[in-house]
């Protein structure tokens, strides 16, 4: 597939997937909300007409300034129903594909409505979902300067940074949190699925369960988006500390849940498979998934409610 291939699918996962959505998950607006019964006054000479019920805002859209990129970045935020400010929930970071953005996940993928569904019927907790624009990145510190994008249209910066403590810390200090690492949950889709695997193998500390949908991984002898590999794994020293294959090797993992999946037909799912070996080599929590389907919005949509099952579940 090419590199406009790929482009062009994830224009359209945008411009086309709220059509599917409202036909194959009953609908996703975006903004959308739940509104709640209104209780009648009792009829007296001296009632008030009661303050409107506040309507429950499903997901929202945000953003904040990032000091490690030097500039601001969008957040999607999924909060759950029945939300309270007064509760603690574990906070599940979702990360986009090449030529994505934070919308991607909330709310194209589907994810609000299907969340609502499985936690109404008590199949997973109550949790918040946070998307975070990560540009053409695959989520590393590629650069020390204000981030910037290069001459293969990829972006430059504290990545890594910006990921693990800039969105982080704003969401910790702005929403009902739980700051532990078992509360903590990190995935992706494609570039995205490749950023988190790379996060949470370097920052084990810092996340209790990690999936790589259709992770973009490279074997030493791929040539497919060449100059993409050697911008990102760098030579053989930089390779050992971004690399997911080399991390699963290096890195103390055993408090580390990790999800693998991708469609049978997609030519990543060799390279999940290897990654699952290795980690399973090592006696690391792993579990891997290839259903039919290929890499493509529809095979990411339909295996939403999975990938909450096991964050979530």
């Amino acid at each position: 597939m090419s590199m406009v291939t790929m482009v062009h699918k994830l224009a359209w996962f945008r411009s086309v997937i709220p059509v599917v959505v409202t036909l194959a998950l009953m609908g996703c607006s975006s903004p959308s909300s739940d509104a709640a019964d209104a209780v009648s006054p009792a009829t007296s000479s001296s009632s008030k007409t009661p303050s409107p019920v506040p309507e429950r805002v499903q997901w929202q859209k945000t953003s904040f300034y990032s000091k490690s990129l030097g500039k601001k970045m969008d957040v999607n935020i999924y909060l759950p129903p029945n939300y309270s400010a007064d509760k603690r929930y574990p906070v599940l970071y979702l990360l986009h594909g090449f030529g994505g953005t934070s919308s991607d996940w909330l709310p194209y993928s589907g994810l609000p409505d299907v969340a609502d569904r499985m936690i109404m019927d008590e199949e997973i907790d109550a949790l918040i979902v946070v998307s975070p624009q990560i540009d053409n990145s695959f989520g590393i510190n590629s650069s020390s300067a204000p981030a910037s994008v290069n001459g293969i249209g990829l972006n430059e910066g504290r990545y890594e940074d910006y990921i693990v403590n800039d969105v982080r810390q704003y969401v910790e200090q702005n929403y009902p949190a739980d700051p532990s690492a078992e509360s903590r949950f990190i995935g992706g889709i494609s570039m995205g699925g490749f950023a988190a695997l790379h996060i949470a193998f370097r920052h084990p500390d810092l996340y209790g369960k990690v999936g790589g949908h259709s992770p973009a991984l490279w074997f030493e002898e791929s040539t497919e988006y060449r100059d993409q590999k050697e911008w990102v794994l760098g030579d053989r020293e930089t390779k050992k500390h971004r690399d997911p294959m080399e991390l699963a090797l290096s890195e103390n993992l055993n408090n580390l849940s990790v999800y693998l999946d991708c469609g049978g037909s997609d030519f990543f799912a060799p390279r999940a498979i290897k990654l699952y070996q290795l980690l399973a080599s090592r006696n690391v929590q792993a579990e891997l998934h290839i259903p039919r389907g290929g890499h493509d919005p529809g095979y990411w949509m339909s295996h939403v409610g999975d990938y909450l099952k096991f964050y979530a579940g």
